[in-house]
């Protein structure tokens, strides 16, 4: 029989294209990230005009996160969209392993603060009402070793929205997967 070691490389990445992953920065580590949300892909904004929204880049994401240990990244970022500073926290709590346990938890916390100017005087009239704050469970499986699965629940906590209808407090499920098809070659959703 096997031993119970644990599972390695359930994706190869601490992030699975807008999902962040199970995976943490190895100690001492540190990784810079560029990201960026595409406009429209098809709509009235979108289609081969805009190269499906590429042209239309309404935010990018800069930032560092780094491996405090194995089990410990922490990160710090700047989106362009509200000129949003993002502090974030991520521990691999629960490891899988071969013959005991079937999945991995990792916890992952967030902090956004707005810095741009307010467009009016009632939009921040506290500093408060500039933080936001996301808390999730990413709970991750290594099916076999071409198939790995990813569900994670998460909060988004704010305390004063733009429109009037929207709560304060946002529930949300992030759903992924890797199949990998050849040996340099994965399928992801």
């Amino acid at each position: 029989t096997k031993r119970n070691e644990e599972i390695q490389s359930t994706f190869k990445s601490t992030h699975l294209v807008l999902l962040n992953t199970n995976e943490t920065q190895k100690k001492n580590d540190l990784a810079f990230w560029i990201g960026h949300r595409f406009g429209d892909i098809g709509g009235q904004f979108g289609g081969a005009k805009t190269l499906f929204g590429l042209d239309l880049a309404p935010d990018v994401y800069i930032g560092f996160d780094y491996g405090l240990t194995d089990k410990l990244t922490l990160g710090i970022g700047r989106s362009k969209f509200d000129a949003t500073y993002n502090f974030l926290a991520k521990y691999r709590l629960i490891q899988q392993k071969e013959n005991s346990t079937p999945f991995s938890l990792t916890l992952f916390g967030q902090t956004a603060v707005v810095s741009r100017e307010a467009f009016n005087v009632n939009e921040f009239p506290n500093q408060g009402d500039r933080t936001s704050h996301f808390l999730s469970g990413i709970f991750t499986s290594k099916i076999s070793p071409s198939l790995s699965v990813l569900v994670s629940p998460g909060v988004l906590l704010r305390n004063k929205t733009t429109e009037t209808r929207d709560p304060n407090s946002l529930f949300s499920v992030g759903i992924g997967g890797r199949l990998k098809l050849y040996k340099r070659f994965s399928l992801i959703a």
